[in-house]
């Protein structure tokens, strides 16, 4: 098991998300290419992520550690978009 800096992984947290968090917290300069959902708070690189940044090491990273996500204009990935939808159409 991999621990975080500050102790053990989060309940439900793969070492994969781990990993990503842990990724993120050492180069928070790329947190302009992630998209976080407001609803289930998953985090995922933005669809618009190019091939190459920071000479195409951050863009392979997020790659490896996000899967990518797309938001609707309320922040909202496309699952909880459809849940939203759902609810507002009962």
């Amino acid at each position: 098991m991999r621990f975080l800096q500050n102790g053990f992984l989060n309940h439900g947290e793969s070492e994969a998300e781990a990993d990503g968090k842990r990724y993120l917290s050492k180069y928070p300069h790329v947190l302009k290419w992630i998209n976080q959902c407001v609803a289930c708070q998953r985090r995922g690189y933005r669809p618009e992520l190019p091939p190459e940044i920071f000479l195409g090491i951050a863009a392979r990273n997020l790659r490896k550690y996000f899967d990518e996500l797309p938001v609707n204009e309320k922040g909202l990935c496309l699952q909880c978009a459809h849940a939203d939808r759902e609810a507002n159409d009962a």
